[in-house]
């Protein structure tokens, strides 16, 4: 029965008149097969071949034994044969990876038409071992089967394996040439093809790539030109990483399994080099910026250092975790030794930035806490000095200025510097309000709110305090500000009867509108004069105008709207010896400008008792005339006592004069600023000593000393308490009477109502 299955399915019809094939027959096809084109048409019919093994071999495992064998020794002689031809092109350099390529795809292609006219032959021996129930030949491929088998095993043994061919291939894995990566990729798909047949042979494949690119990455190392010290290992790490990535990529076809042992293999090559880079005490602030120029080919080494294959810890991992614990110590040691004063400041500021980058990137990989350790080699260095912590402000604001022009990398990096303050224990309410007065300046001038927003975020997850809150009102305040303006520009305003200047465009102006009570700490309670607005100069009081009466009905008259003129900018345009310059000055100094703009000479009398000027205080009125004085844009008149003149000979080399400059400096801006924070900071602190003290003398009567030990152990307290700063506060409550002094004891109590 099971013999008419197979001769049905293959169809094999007797022929009579026919010559029958003879098993060296067999033998003489194989060779012509090799030694013509495979379109080629051979004297061998395959009807007579089928015809003669159903005949011969089918019942007869004799004959069909030795024929298998007769195939399997005429491929093996043939495969020898073509690598014997190559072998003298290949010592030449004749002989090239397509050329290689070219030849393996003809025998593959050989052996495949050989199986697939055998392959009555090869059914019949399969069913034969089934019969047997040897399950060797059932697991092979469809349409594949023993003759197969010996083929390829034959094109690898001795044609691949072949010495010089094996190191003519091998050469050429490690060229990781573009122009051979197709071969190379074929030469992958053959082994894959092999391995189903002789899986052994797959695998030395496998493990001969991973040791000769193994091989490579050792030589690099060697080959590096002379040098010393770290910047050998950083040159070696550089190539190695290189060569890494070059090789990763190149073998990108490969299967994951041996693409993750190649990246494991490679990677672990790199790891010494790493850890001697780590290891080097004395430069470690040089190797950490080289750190951070390649923190991704660090992380990559360390990814695949992190886990062996078998999922247990790598002793050259915990070796490089404890490298990693080191350096980051002993680099903030360094710092911290070397940078924190205030000549060297900024550049501690900068490493700062660096190692908490670098630590962020690192984080998961090493078991410290770098806050602990900054603590520790910081000590009291930052809360000594108050100068320390306003110089950090400043140069943080440097960094942040002019955002608009900085892309957003260039600005997040300057995120980590805010955790500073989660290191100081005494000083973050003065740090945080000379932050805000840095802030204002950002914000009064165009600056990238959403990036000030996001600051304001981290700074309130390292320390959320009441001024970071203050300041973010201040960014919602700049943010509705531009909408307002905004929509103001959209209205139209009619001017047909001719009330406004025919020089009033809306577009020109430009301004801030925000919240008193937020922004209190820049502004002077004198500066707001209502009663100056209609004697200002017509263009200016008509943008004034326009925009009160847009944003009373914006807020339908819920928000009173006062003006700054003292904050504000206008620009003008003089001509002097025809140059022309663009000033800036604030509305005050633009009312004196004007007066001249039909004088040469003017009394300062007459300055003084202009209408809109009129309301000012001798000092405010000096400061402005001063700092025109000052620009020596104008002079006084020597002809004439009292009177102002206009300098016509005046000449800059710059074309842009900012007036306002001149005002500042005279009128001392920055330091009202800085006196009005050390205010604020003084009284935030005696509020926080005197809730503080009220809290304890609720439940029990205490001495000064007792409440000087309360503050200073409390953890609600963030600053130095000292007798002098509790004794104010004791004498305020005295006189608010929230609390009592009895002289016979000398306790202090809290008074009950």
């Amino acid at each position: 029965m099971y013999n008419l299955i197979i001769a049905d399915k293959f169809n094999i019809i007797k022929s009579d008149n026919a010559k029958l094939m003879n098993p060296q027959d067999f033998s003489n096809w194989i060779e012509e097969l090799f030694s013509t084109n495979l379109g080629d048409i051979t004297k061998y019919n395959n009807s007579l071949i089928h015809q003669y093994i159903y005949e011969k071999c089918f019942n007869n495992s004799s004959n069909r034994d030795e024929l298998i064998n007769l195939i399997d020794s005429t491929i093996a002689d043939q495969v020898s044969k073509r690598a014997k031809n190559i072998v003298p092109n290949i010592k030449k350099g004749k002989f090239d990876l397509k050329h290689f390529d070219s030849m393996l795809s003809d025998m593959i292609e050989i052996m495949d038409k050989i199986n697939k006219t055998l392959y009555l032959l090869n059914k019949q021996y399969d069913a034969y071992f089934s019969i047997d129930q040897n399950q060797e030949f059932i697991r092979l491929p469809f349409g594949k089967s023993i003759i197969f088998k010996k083929s390829f095993h034959h094109l690898y043994s001795k044609f691949v394996d072949n010495f010089v061919i094996k190191q003519f291939i091998n050469s050429q894995i490690l060229l990781l040439e573009n122009t051979n990566k197709l071969q190379i990729k074929n030469f992958n798909n053959f082994m894959k093809d092999l391995r189903p047949y002789n899986e052994e042979c797959y695998n030395y494949y496998l493990i001969n790539i991973v040791k000769s690119l193994e091989s490579l990455f050792h030589e690099e190392g060697i080959k590096t030109p002379i040098n010393t010290g770290y910047f050998k290992d950083m040159n070696i790490f550089r190539k190695k990483v290189s060569l890494y990535e070059n090789t990763i990529s190149y073998y990108s076809f490969l299967d994951d399994d041996i693409k993750n042992k190649l990246s494991q293999v490679l990677t672990q090559n790199i790891t010494d080099v790493l850890i001697n880079l780590l290891s080097n005490q004395d430069s470690t602030l040089i190797v950490l910026d080289f750190m951070i120029k390649n923190i991704d080919q660090v992380c990559l080494v360390i990814d695949f250092m992190e886990i062996k294959e078998d999922n247990t810890e790598d002793y050259d991992y915990k070796k490089l975790n404890f490298a990693l614990d080191v350096f980051i110590k002993s680099c903030i040691k360094t710092a911290c030794k070397n940078y924190v004063n205030l000549n060297k400041l900024h550049k501690f500021l900068d490493f700062f930035n660096n190692i908490n980058y670098f630590y962020d990137k690192i984080e998961k990989y090493i078991n410290i806490n770098i806050r602990d350790i900054f603590i520790e080699n910081l000590g009291t260095k930052l809360n000594e000095n108050p100068e320390m912590i306003k110089k950090i402000c400043l140069i943080i604001h440097s960094k942040l200025k002019n955002s608009l022009d900085k892309t957003e990398e260039e600005m997040e990096s300057q995120s980590n510097i805010l955790k500073i303050i989660s290191y100081d224990n005494k000083n973050k309410d003065l740090f945080q309000a000379m932050y805000c007065k840095y802030l204002i300046q950002r914000l009064l001038n165009n600056c990238n709110i959403n990036y000030e927003r996001k600051l304001l975020h981290h700074l309130q997850e390292v320390e959320d305090y009441n001024y970071v809150r203050k300041m973010q009102k201040m960014v919602n305040d700049i943010e509705i500000s531009n909408i307002d303006l905004e929509n103001y520009n959209q209205i139209k305003i009619n001017q047909s009867s001719k009330l406004l200047p025919t020089e009033f465009r809306q577009d020109k102006l430009n301004l801030i509108t925000f919240s008193y009570n937020v922004w209190d700490i820049a502004i002077k309670d004198n500066m707001f004069n209502e009663d100056m607005i209609p004697h200002l100069p017509n263009q200016l009081n008509s943008y004034l105008n326009t925009y009160t009466k847009f944003y009373e009905a914006r807020y339908s008259n819920k928000r009173k709207l006062m003006w700054l003129f003292e904050m504000g900018v206008i620009q003008l345009k003089f001509s002097i010896k025809d140059k022309l310059y663009k000033i800036k000055a604030n509305p005050y100094q633009a009312i004196v400008l004007e007066l001249f703009s039909f004088k040469d000479s003017i009394k300062i009398t007459e300055i003084e008792d202009h209408k809109a000027l009129k309301h000012l205080s001798n000092t405010h009125l000096k400061n402005i005339l001063n700092s025109l004085l000052a620009s020596t844009l104008f002079e006084m008149n020597p002809d004439k006592s009292g009177e102002m003149m206009f300098n016509n000979n005046y000449h800059s080399n710059s074309s842009e004069i900012s007036l306002i400059d001149f005002y500042n400096n005279l009128s001392s801006y920055n330091d009202f600023i800085d006196q009005k924070i050390a205010k604020q900071v003084a009284f935030d602190r005696e509020i926080v000593l005197q809730t503080n003290m009220i809290h304890h003398l609720k439940t029990e009567m205490k001495t000064m000393d007792e409440l000087m030990d309360i503050m200073k152990e409390s953890k609600n307290i963030y600053f130095d308490v000292d007798s002098k700063l509790v004794q104010g506060c004791l004498d305020k409550l005295i006189k608010k009477e929230f609390i009592n002094y009895n002289q016979g004891d000398n306790k202090y109590s809290y008074t009950v109502y």
